[in-house]
């Protein structure tokens, strides 16, 4: 009977050993499932900030865009201002120098 009960102990004593590694390794696995809870979580937050970020970089982007387009647009506006000046200027010049030919015919 010895046998049987020192083997039953052995027995006995391997669930034990068994059914505390099973509780630490289920100990283990809710550490893990709450630590990839958290860092699916985190992954999450991080995508969204990326989106924000990346949304934020595009409208940067473009209001820049719009900046150098209007820029452009006022230094041509300027030129064409200061051609339309000159012009201007030529025309009032050759007016000027029409009316003096006419005014020399009439004396003439």
């Amino acid at each position: 009977m010895s046998f049987v009960n020192e083997d039953f102990e052995n027995v006995a004593a391997d669930l034990v050993e068994h059914k505390r590694a099973l509780f630490e390794f289920e100990q283990k696995e809710k550490e893990m499932a709450s630590l990839i809870q958290d860092l699916t979580s985190i992954v999450k937050e991080q995508k969204e900030k990326i989106a924000e970020l990346t949304k934020s970089n595009e409208e940067a982007t473009a209001n820049l865009k719009v900046y150098y387009v209007e820029e452009e647009m006022r230094q041509l506006l300027q030129e064409t201002a200061n051609n339309k000046k000159a012009m201007e200027n030529k025309v009032r010049r050759l007016t000027q120098a029409l009316n003096d030919i006419q005014q020399d015919l009439e004396v003439y």
